[in-house]
């Protein structure tokens, strides 16, 4: 009942959402610190610092949801020898929009982009919680990482969907999701190699009930 509700609460909303957020981390004295700021819906909750200096920040999406042309773009840049490790505060859910509009019956993407920019010496650690998806949700991420060879990145994500009866992920056709994922080496301007990620997830679908 409280996933329905929430679910009726989020298409209510006449405008979709443009949610940025763009932020800074800075080392100094043996410890990371942020600057930046965001939008609606993103929140940013109090920093905490772990043992080896590591900025610790929880990012909060406070809108019940994601539906059809919401978007979430977020800009992380680390500076030399920053720390810092980013986690969302709750699930990101994904609501239907397949055959909920008379004028795009079809449904429209959810969008999110976190674009992650790491300097030398660096080290981010990106790990929201889970990815729900509901009947007949549509939803885009696009994960684009550029660090030199002594930098560091980690990231984990899971993605649940939630209606009976069990659903499964599905492209367009009939596979799995459709995802992309390449590396390539980049000569840099002062000689060394930037490696850069593009991981895409451009038809993430929740089938219809």
């Amino acid at each position: 009942m409280k996933a329905m509700a929430a679910e009726r609460e989020a298409m209510q909303r006449l405008d979709p959402w443009h949610g940025r957020c763009d932020l800074q981390f800075r080392a100094a004295n043996g410890s990371t610190r942020h600057q930046g700021g965001c939008t609606a819906p993103f929140k940013l909750l109090r920093s905490e610092h772990g043992d080896d200096g590591r900025c610790e920040l929880p990012v909060l999406h406070t809108a019940g949801g994601l539906v059809g042309g919401d978007q979430l773009s977020l800009a992380i840049n680390l500076a030399t020898n920053s720390r810092s490790l980013i986690t969302s505060v709750a699930a990101q859910k994904v609501y239907g929009s397949i055959g909920r509009s008379r004028l795009q019956p079809e449904g429209c993407s959810a969008q999110q982009h976190v674009c992650c920019s790491l300097a030398s010496g660096s080290d981010l650690e990106w790990l929201p919680q889970e990815l729900v998806l509901y009947a007949d949700a549509l939803f885009e991420q696009h994960l684009t990482v550029t660090l030199p060879m002594d930098a560091s990145f980690v990231s984990a994500e899971s993605c649940a969907w939630v209606e009976p009866p069990l659903v499964k992920p599905c492209s367009k056709g009939d596979g799995g999701p459709a995802s992309r994922f390449s590396a390539s080496p980049q000569p840099a301007r002062h000689g060394s190699w930037l490696i850069a990620w593009n991981w895409a997830e451009p038809a993430w679908r929740a089938p219809m009930a």
